[in-house]
């Protein structure tokens, strides 16, 4: 999980940075204007945030709220600010958490687990072209193989990863997203018809079922939503 850190107080930044490496999570950055979060929201550098709301004498972080919910990113107040104004505003952004300051650690520990626990059948972080990328599990349709590499086709964009297909699919849920041939990969959602040995996707590609697939595809397909195959 990538961690992005709203904080205009260096200190209280650095520690949150620390807490953050220290559960194993990476930190995305630490930014300290509107300027700095939008360019790392184009990025989509960061899976949750770390938000103070008053930065710089200013109300930032319900802007930057405003904008993550829009997004559906998580994020998490950490404010000094308890008053009831503010603590309307503040919920009205409707944050995963609100931690007030002088925080205790194991304040956020607890919440970036919980945060992670949620994202980890949500989101994917890959490598594509030698940078991270960010796949959207819901998003994605099929997975190809060819050779060392994997194409993940999704709903707005492909994406070439050098893996094998066995070692990516475990990234994905097993009763989501099932094997149809030594090549291929799909999501159950985004199958509309099923032949006796290829599955027709929402977007017309064919996928094959090889013969050693064929029972397991059957059965995935009958224990899915879509209950007419």
């Amino acid at each position: 999980m990538r961690v992005l850190i709203a904080e205009d107080d260096v200190l209280i930044g650095e520690n949150l940075s620390i807490i953050v490496n220290s559960k194993g999570y990476r930190v995305a950055g630490i930014i300290q204007t509107m300027a700095e979060f939008n360019l790392e929201l184009e990025k989509e550098s960061f899976d949750m945030v770390l938000l103070d709301i008053r930065m710089n004498g200013k109300d930032l972080g319900c802007d930057m709220a405003r904008e993550l919910k829009g997004k559906e990113i998580p994020f998490v107040f950490v404010t000094s600010f308890s008053d009831k104004n503010t603590l309307k505003n503040a919920v009205s952004c409707q944050p995963f958490g609100y931690i007030l300051k002088p925080f205790d650690r194991s304040e956020i520990d607890t919440i970036l687990d919980e945060i992670a626990e949620e994202l980890a059948t949500e989101i994917v972080w890959v490598k594509s072209a030698g940078e991270d990328c960010k796949i959207k599990i819901k998003d994605v349709k099929y997975m190809c193989s060819e050779n060392v590499y994997v194409t993940v086709f999704s709903v707005n964009d492909r994406i070439v990863v050098r893996a094998k297909i066995t070692d990516l699919i475990h990234s994905f849920p097993q009763d989501v997203f099932i094997r149809t041939h030594q090549s291929y990969v799909v999501n159950l959602s985004f199958v509309v018809k099923r032949l006796e040995s290829e599955l027709i996707m929402d977007d017309g590609f064919v996928v094959p079922i090889s013969r050693k697939y064929q029972k397991a595809v059957r059965e995935a397909l009958l224990k899915s939503t879509k209950k007419s195959f």
